[in-house]
């Protein structure tokens, strides 16, 4: 609503408890209007240890907000014990843990930017996406930088990202100082695909769908169809 010029909620949006608290254990998203009432939430988090409850009592009347409150706490509402110093700070939840060796993925990262610098510095490319990426990798590190497929391009801001077996350095490889344990270079060169008019990424399938010809099959399908699937990045 509008007050004095100024666009305003005149109430906090409302996220099911059930959504709350996938996304404090990290199994789910919010929308920006439910970020609010997670900021909300966590404010209530931090002042959990302290009794207040006659006071949250009258902050917070409304039934809704007692069920989202008491699926977002540790506790359920209303369990706190007789003295403050008797209690404990909630410890937030801490994100699933996967295989993905990200140290060694940013490590790269790293050098792949210093090569796309280069690369812009000479005029051969205008930006990363002007450009593609091969990681050649001995084999018991292959493992460590293909565990992202095809979303490594995403990571590395890049049109392409492929990873390689490689038993020495292809000609043109820069070795990547700190990426896993050696035996790793990477090769850095100014895509020549076209360009999708949606998303910048330089992709061989730009025009594959006839309603569309400048856009690249990803975007046809963020655009009309069930949209892209990503896992990491």
């Amino acid at each position: 609503q509008e007050q004095n010029g100024l666009l305003t909620y005149d109430r906090l949006p409302k996220a099911p408890p059930e959504r709350v608290a996938a996304v404090f254990t990290g199994r789910d998203r919010l929308s920006p209007e439910d970020l609010v009432q997670t900021g909300y939430l966590s404010d209530w988090w931090v002042l959990g240890p302290i009794p207040l409850d006659a006071h949250l009592t009258s902050a917070a009347p409304n039934k809704e907000n007692e069920r989202v409150m008491a699926a977002a706490l540790a506790r359920p509402l209303g369990e706190r014990r007789e003295s403050v110093f008797h209690e404990t700070w909630h410890a937030p939840p801490q994100p699933p843990a996967d295989a993905i060796d990200w140290a060694a993925l940013l490590k790269l990262r790293a050098g792949v930017t210093r090569e796309l610098e280069g690369l812009r510095d000479t005029g051969a490319i205008g930006a990363p996406l002007d450009a593609r990426v091969e990681v050649h990798c001995v084999p018991e590190e292959r493992p460590r930088f293909a565990a992202l497929g095809d979303e490594l391009r995403f990571l590395l801001i890049t049109s392409e990202a492929q990873v390689h077996e490689a038993a020495s350095a292809p000609a043109g490889g820069v070795a990547a100082f700190g990426a896993g344990e050696g035996g790793v270079w990477i090769t850095v060169r100014p895509s020549s695909d076209p360009k999708c008019v949606r998303c910048w990424h330089r992709r061989p399938d730009v025009g594959s769908d006839a309603r569309h010809p400048q856009l690249c099959a990803r975007c046809v399908s963020n655009v009309e169809g069930p949209g892209e699937q990503r896992r990491f990045v």
